[in-house]
């Protein structure tokens, strides 16, 4: 059917249809942001239980490593999930150590960091083993003022 054989009648229905589709697109788009908010107040209330810090942290540290979070979403998560003794530049101090620490954590797991690009000059037998032990316990260290506040 060309733009010529359409009747006027035909062009109003036709647009009619593009509208009713819209609203349903509309309708069921909004449906699922409130789903999804709702998911993400109820991970946040979670989150302020001190047991779910951890975790909660952990999958910010990656969704900001691997650039899905930005710095405002990383901000207001911090608030909510990393101790209340911890703020301004105290809590960003921790927060780049803790990102810092996972970063190099999942590098010597795929292999891009090695022991001498953490501890140069330390020579050890299984050096990549070295190395996942002192990334993991840097990550956890730095967890731990996260969620515990500063000591």
């Amino acid at each position: 059917m060309t733009a010529q054989s359409v009747t006027p009648q035909e062009q109003r229905d036709l647009i009619m249809r593009q509208v009713d589709d819209l609203r349903d697109f509309e309708h069921e788009y909004r449906t699922r942001l409130r789903a999804y908010l709702r998911e993400q107040l109820r991970t946040l209330d979670e989150g302020s239980n001190p047991q779910g810090r951890p975790v909660e942290l952990a999958r910010l540290a990656n969704l900001a490593i691997d650039q899905y979070a930005s710095p405002e979403l990383v901000a207001v998560a911090l608030a909510a999930w990393a101790h209340e003794s911890l703020h301004g530049e105290a809590l960003d101090q921790a927060w780049d150590r803790y990102a810092e620490a996972v970063r190099l954590e999942q590098g010597v797991k795929d292999g891009t960091v090695t022991l001498q690009d953490i501890e140069p000059g330390l020579i050890v037998g299984d050096r990549q083993q070295v190395a996942r032990e002192i990334t993991r316990a840097n990550s956890a260290a730095a967890l731990d003022v996260l969620v515990r506040g500063a000591r």
